[in-house]
């Protein structure tokens, strides 16, 4: 199998949340067409600065700052397709799970994502999330409990993966953070709070949970920071570090 098995799908939906449609990506596995009666458990990919849920047109590759990133790390542009940040299809066309990636697009700020950091335009992308899963819920065959369902993020969207696991563990069933972004100014606009997800670890009591920490990656010492307290709390944690024999010292 290969990236070209799977379907992929651009979607949108109104948004009773944000008051206005919002733009999604589905990856469907090749067996997803196989048998109707078979549920499907469901990854949610948070993208990073300057991500969308989509990617360029085909045969061009993305000038975001997260596709230079997967350039520069994978050195294996043809498992990617024509979006070197739709890796994701190659994975989906290996197992049998469905990835749905959202939009973390907002007018004010972009390629910031996310509306955190500051707050400008009071679009609250964790409040967005249980509608988000209700509608994937309601259009696929998914299986419909926190057993089936996963977050994952790179970067900013792994601040909004974990951002998402600390409010809603019983929506989901694991939660994973690509060097992630350890922290951010968030919540109402009118009432914004710097939020060190270090110091949050009680909010992933029995959730398991995993930090990917690369050695190249410039928030690699904030991520450190992440790691070292939640290894002397008992939490259901695990930690890959990975690119050892690269780092070249930015």
């Amino acid at each position: 199998v290969s990236a070209a098995d799977a379907t992929i799908q651009d979607r949108s939906h109104y948004s009773d949340v944000f008051g206005e449609d919002r733009h999604y990506r589905v990856f469907l596995p090749p067996t997803y067409q196989d048998d109707r009666a078979v549920p499907y458990p469901v990854i949610y990919f948070f993208h990073g600065y300057g991500g969308r849920y989509n990617g360029p047109a085909d045969g061009t590759q993305s000038q975001s700052a997260e596709s230079r990133y997967y350039d520069e790390w994978n050195g294996n542009l043809e498992r990617c397709g024509p979006d070197p940040r739709d890796i994701i299809a190659t994975y989906v066309a290996e197992n049998n799970v469905i990835v749905v990636k959202w939009d973390g697009y907002v007018a004010a700020q972009y390629p910031r994502p996310y509306d955190v950091g500051p707050v400008k335009d009071d679009l609250h992308f964790v409040d967005y999330f249980p509608e988000l899963v209700r509608h994937i819920d309601g259009e696929y065959r998914t299986i419909k409990s926190r057993e089936g369902r996963a977050t994952s993020g790179l970067s900013m969207g792994g601040f909004m993966s974990m951002f998402v696991a600390s409010k809603y563990p019983h929506l989901i069933g694991s939660a994973s953070f690509f060097n992630p972004s350890s922290a951010f100014i968030i919540g109402p606009r009118e009432l914004q709070v710097y939020t060190p997800f270090r110091h949050m670890g009680r909010n992933y009591v029995g959730l398991p949970i995993r930090q990917h920490v690369g050695m190249k990656d410039f928030l690699r010492q904030h991520d450190l920071g992440i790691d070292r307290e939640f290894k002397t709390q008992e939490l259901f944690y695990e930690a890959w570090h990975y690119g050892v024999n690269y780092f070249d010292g930015f």
